[in-house]
């Protein structure tokens, strides 16, 4: 595998949901990294370690991230990220199990760049996947 630029941060303080994200990346045929943050915090603190890159590579963070998370929540998060000074270009995609309007329409004003609801049927699962992959791909 070769060295990438795309570090995919898993934010989700439910291991479930971390493993089956997991496996679902395992699928993919691009290189990346992965990074597991499981609240808002940890977000924060994962934030303030940025430092300038100077002639280096950026690593390109792309935070697939649930709504719902311990001390600060997914729609708090993304106005964090996207206000920040190095990752307000970052990539960020909510992650929800709710597939109400007005969650979608908060998302987006907020920031987010995606908003996916997460998938429970074997089709779904198949659907997300290939989305996730093609979304993903066009990043890097």
């Amino acid at each position: 595998m070769t060295e990438s630029n795309l570090n995919l941060v898993i934010v989700d303080d439910d291991e479930h949901d971390y493993e089956f994200l997991s496996h679902i990346l395992q699928g993919f045929d691009f290189p990346f990294k992965k990074t597991w943050l499981k609240d808002g915090e940890e977000v924060i603190d994962y934030l303030e370690k940025f430092e300038p890159f100077g002639d280096q590579v950026p690593c390109k963070n792309v935070f697939l991230m649930d709504v719902n998370l311990p001390k600060v929540n997914g729609l708090e998060l993304v106005k964090i990220i996207k206000n920040h000074p190095v990752a307000k270009d970052d990539f960020v995609i909510m992650l929800s199990g709710s597939k109400t309007k007005g969650d979608k329409e908060s998302a987006e004003k907020n920031g987010c760049d995606c908003y996916l609801v997460k998938p429970f049927g074997d089709q779904e699962i198949k659907e997300f996947s290939k989305f996730l992959s093609l979304k993903l791909s066009s990043l890097i």
